[in-house]
């Protein structure tokens, strides 16, 4: 840089000359001291590009079209699991166990007279298979028949009984207002009764059973003690795996007339299947108003 007015040499940061003292003029002008930095911020992000319309896009499915399943093979194995979770989340936490009971009022509100029905809603299937057998064997024999007709008649009283009372329209509805989880040494127990009841069936085999009671002979009477042999075992290797007790409210309407009654009922899952505990609770009691 040099003096504009008499040509000298000057220092890069000299304000005067010093050979002729005139002012220098300065060719840039002074920096601003820098300013603390601001907060560096991210770049702003690009939006992502649309993606690219398929054909499938570009034209609905036209009615009738199949859609494409392997669209939807995802969602619907989450929502397969999602009902194989709530159904496993039903069964161990008692979501099932009041089968039996729902089952026996709708059988008892339509009226339902066969006693085989009311057999398959509250006991283990291998004691409704037991029962179809022995009545099967059993279609002539005139006592049993008589027996099994008295049934049917008395349901028949009841339900002509509850219409005088209440009405056509007479309705039965239960609900559960309390309940408790049996423990384990509470179903060891219930087991254990039922394990007892084999001795007793086979008591009504063979000579002096029930088939000599039937005047049954012949191939009738060894299928008999058959069925009640298969009865036996199964009661010996039942298993019973969860339960409650649970109070139920049970009330009778029509009309105007209304009649409300507790009850109590021991409801336990028998092999996979929830059934009522015949050896407990107000079962038998119930069974004997009946």
């Amino acid at each position: 840089m040099f003096c504009s007015n008499c040509g000298n040499k000057l220092e890069p940061d000299a304000r005067f000359c010093d050979v002729c003292g005139a002012k220098v003029e300065q060719e840039f002008e002074e920096q601003p001291e820098p300013k603390a930095a601001a907060p560096q911020q991210a770049p702003a992000r690009k939006p992502a590009p649309a993606p690219a319309r398929t054909a499938a896009h570009a034209a609905p499915r036209r009615a009738g079209q199949k859609p494409d399943l392997k669209k939807f093979r995802i969602p619907a194995l989450a929502a397969a699991a999602v009902v194989v979770v709530v159904a496993a989340v039903s069964v161990f936490t008692g979501g099932g166990y009041k089968k039996p009971v729902t089952q026996v009022v709708k059988l008892i509100n339509g009226k339902e007279t066969e006693l085989v029905k009311y057999l398959d809603a509250t006991l283990p299937d291998f004691a409704v298979d037991a029962f179809e057998d022995i009545d099967e064997i059993l279609s002539d024999v005139t006592d049993y028949q008589e027996a099994v007709d008295q049934f049917q008649m008395g349901l028949d009283d009841l339900f002509l009984e509850m219409e005088s009372w209440y009405g056509d329209d007479v309705k039965v509805k239960v609900k559960a207002v309390d309940q408790a989880e049996l423990s384990r040494s509470e179903l060891n127990s219930i087991r254990n009764d039922y394990r007892r009841g084999r001795s007793e069936v086979r008591e009504l085999q063979g000579e002096s059973g029930l088939a000599e009671a039937l005047d049954l002979t012949g191939p009738e009477s060894k299928r008999l003690d058959a069925v009640l042999e298969s009865l036996a075992e199964d009661l010996d290797e039942i298993e019973i795996d969860k339960g409650y007790c649970v109070v139920f409210e049970g009330v009778v309407e029509g009309g105007e007339t209304e009649d409300e009654q507790e009850f109590e009922l021991n409801l336990i899952r028998i092999n996979g299947k929830w059934t009522v505990d015949v050896t407990g609770g107000d079962f038998q009691r119930i069974i004997n108003s009946l």
